[in-house]
């Protein structure tokens, strides 16, 4: 997809320009160069603007020594909003399970929409995904965009296993030979991670192409730098190189070329970024000294458009480090060809791919607050401890003017001395407290129910209505965040997982079924699923707790009906069916821990353990009721 705006400074090269690079390697590095100096300008402003947010939220204080013994309170109010908002979202989503679900867009389609539903939730706690949602959604609200990759991951590790071995003895008085048993501890290569893993990239370590006008939409970008840093030791453990069954492995070529670079510039992956930007980062770290980075090497990887000699420009990824050794460069390795990166922008800017956070717009009434409640402890500190006006020749030692108990204050003139007055706080400052406390609440739309605050609770918390009306104020902000993160996140992460599976599962693989009514009827908890299944067609569906509650008021409202209709017409209503639902809400699948399966109470029916109903379908067995 083309773009208007300013277009690559390499797009406008001459054919005989490319000449001047001695491979196509430097022309790549050169390439990833340019664009990285034209996205820090662009995202400049809005990385100042996310460092000063997370400067709020963290709630540093700028000052740590005071030698005028002012105040130097900072409110936690940024902190108090984010965290307000953050358990919302993150209940809303994954307080129940299956997160996401698969839905076939066919008749045909559906015949492995539940096997593909337990897939995706076995692969979404592979990666730890709920643990890392929370930093997802904290980083969301704090910078105004958050930022994921779903890279693929294989990795294996040599462990230690315990296992039994057997060796032959002879007894040597009969000459017969004996097993003996032993354990011994032997080495073997395990699989610890196969699949698409969901990491949450930092903020200022994404380089956007800067002609983006849609929010989030990373799949049209041109291209895109994500910011790493890695030790020469962590690249060369996956170098490029030929195993000895013939096959090649690793990814990451030029390590010598790379070695050299670092002995001849330095190692410290900080020595190529300005001072401002290294201060930047390391404000919002919260570090004196460059520990995280030390030692380590600036890797930038670049995925998107590039044209190898006279070919059109293709999706690739290019790998350069230290600046300007290009370690990887190859056509993008995913069969799908995206760029396996999501972005939610929290409050989206129109014609703008980053978001505004939740911080920002509320920043000049926190400093206000602050201001002003540290004006109010100085003037309590001045009252408590008074200053005086002393005589120049009274005698008065000046050591002495301290309060205390009992203490003594000498003076050759009792008039010499006196203490400076000041003035009462002022009640209109409590005032203004509460409308800055008002103003803050409505602007973040998270209200205090509390009497004293901006009236707010004085006008609403008395009634029923009044409480109605705040928790829908509050509610439709957090539903359309969580939409945005339905959208942008979950459905796509789903997309991401499943183009994932198309790619690499190429054999049928065993499935954990969760529904116990399936693994009833299967007799099996393992059910295989063909590799086919992930070339059909799918929707996926994201189901928050909000949903299940509305979802569950509905079903109380229609088995009402039902039983209307079953005392109308007697054997209407299937019953095991409404029980299957209504513990799929209270109990989870959990129906066949409580309640027996029709085979089972056929089975006491006949042995005369039970009796059969008189009522309606319950005495119908073929219908699905339930037997007394």
């Amino acid at each position: 997809m083309e773009h208007d705006g300013p277009a690559f400074p390499f797009d406008r090269e001459a054919k005989d320009e490319k000449q001047m690079f001695k491979s196509e390697e430097d022309r790549a590095a050169s390439t990833v160069r340019s664009f990285m100096d034209a996205s820090i300008e662009y995202r400049r402003p809005f990385l100042e603007n996310a460092n000063q947010a997370y400067d709020l939220y963290r709630n540093h204080s700028q000052i740590r020594y005071s030698n005028t013994q002012r105040a130097n309170l900072k409110l936690p109010k940024a902190h108090e909003v984010i965290q307000n908002i953050v358990p919302q979202l993150v209940s809303r989503f994954t307080s129940s399970r299956p997160y996401i679900r698969a839905r076939g867009r066919g008749p045909e389609d559906e015949v492995y929409g539940e096997l593909l539903t337990d897939f995706f939730d076995q692969q979404l706690d592979q990666m730890d995904f709920e643990v890392k949602f929370l930093s997802f959604c904290i980083e969301m609200l704090v910078a105004g965009t958050a930022f994921a990759k779903i890279p693929y991951k294989f990795v294996e590790r040599l462990v230690k296993r315990t296992v039994t071995r057997t060796t032959m003895e002879f007894d040597p008085t009969t000459g017969e030979s004996f097993p003996i048993s032993f354990r011994d501890k032997e080495e073997k290569l395990e699989t610890v991670f196969d699949g698409p893993d969901f990491e949450v990239v930092p903020f200022s370590d994404i380089f956007p192409d800067w002609s983006i006008k849609t929010p989030g939409d990373i799949q049209s970008m041109r291209g895109i730098v994500h910011r790493t840093f890695r030790s020469l030791e962590e690249l060369k453990r996956n170098e490029e190189r030929t195993a000895p069954d013939g096959q090649k492995v690793g990814i990451y070529k030029n390590l010598k070329k790379l070695e050299d670079n670092v002995l001849g510039y330095g190692s410290n992956a900080w020595h190529r970024l300005d001072d401002a930007e290294a201060k930047e980062r390391y404000k919002q770290l919260d570090l004196d000294d460059r520990e995280k980075e030390l030692g380590k090497i600036e890797i930038w990887e670049y995925w998107g458009k590039f044209s190898k000699g006279a070919n059109l420009p293709e999706e690739y990824i290019i790998t350069i480090a230290n600046g300007g050794t290009v370690i990887r460069m190859e056509p993008n390795p995913i069969d799908a060809n995206f760029k396996p990166f999501l972005a939610v922008p929290n409050n989206p800017i129109p014609g703008e791919f980053y978001g505004d956070g939740d911080i920002l717009p509320i920043s000049s009434i926190i400093k206000e607050m602050t201001a002003l409640r540290n004006a109010r402890l100085d003037q309590v500190k001045m009252s408590l401890n008074k200053m005086f006006k002393v005589q120049r020749d009274a005698g008065v030692n000046l050591k002495s003017l301290v309060y205390q108990p009992h203490g003594i204050v000498l003076t050759n003139d009792i008039n010499g001395i006196q203490p400076l007055e000041h003035g009462d706080i002022p009640q209109s400052s409590y005032r203004d407290s509460n409308q800055l406390d008002f103003e803050l609440q409505s602007a973040a739309g998270i209200f205090n129910p509390s009497q004293q605050t901006g009236n707010i609770g004085r006008a609403f918390s008395r009634t029923a209505t009044g409480v109605g009306f705040l928790q829908d104020v509050v509610g439709g902000r957090i539903e359309l965040k969580s939409k945005m993160l339905d959208n942008m996140l979950f459905k796509r992460l789903g997309w991401f997982i499943l183009q994932y599976a198309r790619q690499f599962v190429t054999d049928d693989m065993l499935i954990r079924m969760s529904n116990p009514q399936t693994i009833a009827k299967v007799g099996n908890p393992f059910v295989t699923l063909p590799a086919d299944a992930f070339f059909m067609n799918y929707d996926f569906i994201v189901n928050t707790i909000k949903d299940e509650e509305l979802e569950y008021t509905k079903f109380q409202t229609f088995a009402q009906i039902l039983q209307i209709a079953e005392q109308s017409q007697p054997g209407t209503v299937k019953f095991e069916a409404v029980l299957n639902e209504f513990s799929r809400f209270l109990v989870g699948n959990k129906l066949t821990n409580f309640v027996r399966s029709t085979e089972e109470r056929m089975a006491l029916l006949q042995q005369g353990l039970i009796q059969s109903g008189n009522q309606g379908s319950a005495a119908k067995p073929s219908s699905g009721g339930l037997q007394s």
